[in-house]
Parts: structure tokens; sequence; C-alpha cells
């Protein structure tokens, strides 16, 4: 997956640096790639290698809040996926001026969107084994950080245990995926041409939000996860 395929063919050199387990159709033709599937975040791989190889004026304030906003978001606060490098590469950052005010007010939502994950979350529908499911048919630019947010929340009600949720952004169908630890969301998401962590997971596709969910389901169901 990529913002734009033609950067990735324009370009002389490519350094891929990631904490996703490779797939398929990873980039081939890196210079370098770093993968670490162990660590939080891409965000706190390249804050180690900043730390050790970097003069130290290239981190500038900016720089410094940036990645610490990427650590914040993979680990929903350090409560997921977080160890000790995890903090060492925080407390290096915030050491780099990095201010928690500015990197909370990246994450601020406007009025209407909150509706909108709120919507989405009371639409659920929870299966047997914990599984729960929603979906909405309505479209939106933002709808996969809509999709994202309201699969971390469902995945704090009590008795899910992992949580699939589906929405349109503009010709293409966005699914998130969350767990907490039971249930491996990235083998079911990869079904889908999609892929990521254990519990943290996503995909895009043709189908619709509702066909898409079916599809998990049937996956689920396959795998005698339902």
């Amino acid at each position: 997956m990529s913002e734009d395929p033609q950067l990735i063919d324009m370009a002389t050199r490519i350094v891929v640096i990631d904490h996703h387990r490779k797939s398929a159709n990873a980039i081939e033709n890196a210079m370098l790639t770093h993968m670490e599937v162990y660590a939080s975040s891409a965000s706190e791989l390249i804050t180690e290698i900043l730390q050790y190889a970097a003069d130290k004026g290239v981190i500038t304030k900016q720089i410094a809040e940036l990645l610490l906003a990427g650590i914040v978001l993979d680990t929903k606060n350090f409560t997921v996926n977080t160890g000790v490098r995890t903090f060492d590469a925080a407390s290096f950052l915030k050491n780099k001026n990095a201010d928690n005010k500015v990197v909370r007010s990246f994450f601020r939502t406007k009025l209407e969107v909150y509706q909108k994950k709120a919507a989405l979350i009371a639409s659920a529908e929870i299966l047997s084994n914990g599984i729960a499911v929603a979906y909405t048919k309505d479209q939106d630019p933002g709808m996969q950080v809509i999709c994202a947010q309201a699969a971390d929340e469902l995945l704090d009600m009590v008795g899910v245990e992992a949580a699939f949720v589906a929405g349109r952004a503009g010709d293409k169908t966005t699914v998130s995926a969350r767990s907490n630890g039971k249930v491996n969301v990235q083998v079911i998401m990869e079904k889908l041409g999609g892929g990521g962590h254990q519990n943290v997971a996503a995909a895009q596709i043709e189908k619709g939000p509702e066909e898409a969910i079916a599809q998990i389901v049937g996956v689920m169901r396959q795998e005698e996860i339902l």
C-alpha cells in the first residue's frame, strides 16, 4: 500500500522501515529494508535510527513531535505493543523538545466526525466468541480514521475479543480490525488483500462495506473462529 505508487517508480533510492510482517506484495527493490515486528511502530524504529545515526541538528522540534505522535497513535497512548524501547524512544523525543500538547492537538476531531464514529459503534453487532462487527454506507474522506477509532473503542467494550469495522472512502471500502490477542486479525485481513499485526490490521477492497463484513464473517467461519 502506498499513498502514491508513482513516487516509488520515480525514486532512485528506496528505504523501507516498517513494524508489520512482510507481505507477499511488499516492495522488493529497496536498497535497505528494516523490518522489526516487535517494535511498537515505524516511528519508534525511525527514532532509534535518528538517535544513533543522525546529526544532532537534524531532529527538529517538529520532527520530534511528529515521531512522538506516531508512537502515541500506534500504541494507543502507550497501552498496546509498548516495551522498554518504546519509552526510550519517547524519552529521547521529549529531550528534543516534543510538546505533549502539540501532539495531542494532532488527534482532535470535528464534531461531525465524532458523530459518525459514535453511530458506527452504536450499530455494532456482537457475534459469537466476542466478535464485534459494524459497518456504515456513509462516505467520508476520513473514513479510514473513523473506522480505526471505532474498532479501537469497540475493543474496549466488555465481552468483545475482536472488532471489525467497515466504511466507504472514495471508491474503496476501508476495513479496520482490532483484537485483544485471542483472534489473529492479521490473517483475516490478509484474506482480503490487507495486512498488519496480529492485534491491529486493515484492508482496502472494492466491495461495499456490508459485503466486506459478510466476507470477513465467512472467513472466520471457515477458520472456525465463529
